[in-house]
């Protein structure tokens, strides 16, 4: 795995990867799901990108549009303990989520089309989970962002800078998490 430079920033690449080698021992990981106005909103644009420019040839990618809009928080965690992850959120809070440009995470494999967010809570959320639970996290820095689908390389400049979802917000306040045996539990945050 390569790092390579995307916006200024370095990130370890590719995610596929990392996923595939994370789930050889299977991580449970969090998010906050966006609204179903939101959702509606990313998933119809993601269906104008012409099938020629989607990427598809990883498993589980047959259409290469992410059809569950969500933002993670943390991905990586150690612990089946649905507990552990309440204990280590308890006294947290939900907040404000706002919307900005259409982005692009550039691999070797495939571009990643997103959506960025700005977050205050987001941030603090991922900081309290990763310092208070063993996880994998890899990645230097939390960019919070919406997946709207993946691309061929090279097909993501085509759309970087859109505007269509900028200053798009919403509150939220509960965090998803998914153990490494795929159980979902909601956990509400203080409001």
């Amino acid at each position: 795995m390569g790092i390579i430079l995307t916006n200024g920033i370095y990130l370890k690449m590719s995610w596929y990867n990392i996923y595939r080698e994370a789930n050889k021992t299977s991580y449970g990981w969090t998010c906050v799901h966006t609204p179903e106005s939101i959702s509606k909103k990313t998933i119809d644009f993601s269906k104008t990108i012409p099938d020629r420019e989607l990427f598809k040839e990883q498993e589980g990618w047959e259409d290469g549009i992410e059809d569950k809009p969500h933002i993670t928080v943390l991905y990586g965690l150690e612990t089946l303990d649905v507990k552990k992850v309440e204990n280590a959120l308890h006294g947290e809070k939900g907040g404000t989520v706002e919307l900005g440009k259409v982005d692009v995470f550039e691999s070797e494999e495939y571009d990643v089309l997103i959506v960025r967010v700005k977050s205050r809570a987001l941030h603090k959320l991922h900081k309290c989970l990763d310092v208070n639970l063993k996880n994998v996290n890899s990645f230097p820095k939390y960019q919070p962002h919406i997946t709207l689908a993946y691309l061929k390389c090279g097909n993501g400049k085509t759309y970087k800078n859109d505007n269509r979802f900028e200053g798009l917000s919403f509150e939220f306040n509960e965090i998803m998490f998914e153990d490494s045996k795929d159980r979902k539990t909601d956990i509400v945050l203080n409001v």
